[in-house]
């Protein structure tokens, strides 16, 4: 019984290919003028149905237009997502590279004092060249160090060039992308446990993707990071990091972090001292 029905059910679907409804010149006409005016799909199919008009689904209105069917392949442009092709609908996400050993973010020691940071990675034009970013808990304050690519190598490199002469440090949270693959050499490395959210779970680091959205106000999306030097970032991680923050009532993540509450002017130096206020002198 099951392969009769198999074939039944085959019979019928080649059926209903070979049988595809031709549609008239009229309408034809009216879905190929209401493209050229930018309705998309479903508006058109609706509307012309209200209307009770002949009308295609608009299923059948992407079909023509992707697959070039009575010459309305040119009309991919008008639609608002100029995808080159239809997506296939209820693909399941993709899953993430499994991350050896992770530890849950449910695991996690509860968060008092500096030390505990976020870390995510921020990616250029063409997903050529990433910022790696760190952002602590409690002050905001920002450390970020330009990658060559999103390997987990280059990760831990611009991780631990970071982190070398800073003094709090207690915990990391990441998100399950590959480049926190080798947490555990970073662990022994800078001697800081790491932690992952759930998969999905955004805004159980929803600091490092806030910050990640100011670090973008520099950096906008299709920026070529290639054509990018640590200077360049670094300049704009002191910016931020000297940005008066309503969350830390109108201190900057500075001020928090050095516990320092006066009004401070920033000098450039490299590494720590990069971050770190000077009273001014003048």
């Amino acid at each position: 019984m099951p392969c009769l029905a198999q074939e039944i059910a085959k019979k019928r679907f080649s059926k209903a290919q070979s049988q595809k409804k031709e549609w008239s010149k009229e309408c034809l006409k009216e879905v190929k003028l209401r493209l050229e005016n930018c309705e998309d799909p479903d508006q058109i199919s609706n509307r012309m149905k209200m209307e009770r008009k002949e009308a295609p689904s608009h299923e059948t209105i992407y079909k023509m237009i992707y697959e070039n069917r009575y010459e309305m392949g040119i009309y991919a442009c008008k639609l608002r997502r100029k995808h080159k092709k239809r997506k296939q609908r209820g693909l399941k996400k993709q899953r993430r590279s499994p991350i050896p050993n992770r530890v849950g973010i449910e695991h996690r020691p509860e968060i008092i004092g500096k030390g505990h940071w976020e870390g995510d990675t921020v990616i250029g034009k063409n997903m050529k060249g990433a910022i790696a970013t760190f952002a602590d808990e409690e002050s905001k304050f920002l450390i970020a160090q330009l990658m060559q690519d999103k390997t987990s190598q280059s990760l831990n490199q611009a991780a631990k060039e970071s982190f070398k002469d800073i003094k709090h440090l207690q915990t990391f949270t990441f998100d399950n992308g590959g480049e926190f693959a080798l947490h555990q050499d970073l662990t022994k490395t800078l001697g800081a446990n790491c932690y992952f959210a759930n998969p999905y779970h955004s805004w159980e680091r929803g600091l490092n993707e806030h910050t990640n959205r100011l670090l973008r106000q520099y950096f906008p999306k299709k920026t070529d990071f290639t054509q990018l030097t640590n200077e360049e970032i670094q300049l704009a991680v002191m910016a931020i990091n000297n940005r008066p923050r309503k969350s830390l009532n109108y201190l900057t993540a500075n001020e928090v972090y050095f516990n320092h509450s006066n009004c401070q002017s920033l000098f450039y130096s490299s590494n720590l001292d990069l971050y770190k206020p000077v009273a001014s002198h003048a």
